[in-house]
């Protein structure tokens, strides 16, 4: 599927196989924070902030910083300036 990343295809077919699914909040962060490098929308930020608050005891911190430090987010995560909660 051009265009697409291996995400994005991932998600394409489970919707086309009529599977659901839930994503963890670490994972929804760092597509936030992909987003967030592509557009600058400071929503995907405040979107960040609100899963830290109500997911910070289930957030695997380890998974994001290994993560956060793959994809070279660590500008990103670094101007969100997020609460002492969420250590990078």
């Amino acid at each position: 599927m051009p265009g697409h990343n291996l995400f994005q295809i991932f998600i394409l077919r489970l919707n086309a196989l009529n599977i659901r699914y839930m994503i963890t909040g670490s994972v929804a962060s760092i597509r936030k924070l992909e987003y967030y490098k592509e557009g600058r929308s400071e929503k995907h930020l405040r979107d960040i902030a609100g899963i830290l608050a109500i997911n910070s005891e289930s957030i695997d911190f380890e998974f994001l910083n290994k993560v956060i430090l793959e994809k070279q987010l660590e500008r990103e995560w670094d101007e969100a300036d997020f609460p002492a909660l969420a250590p990078l």
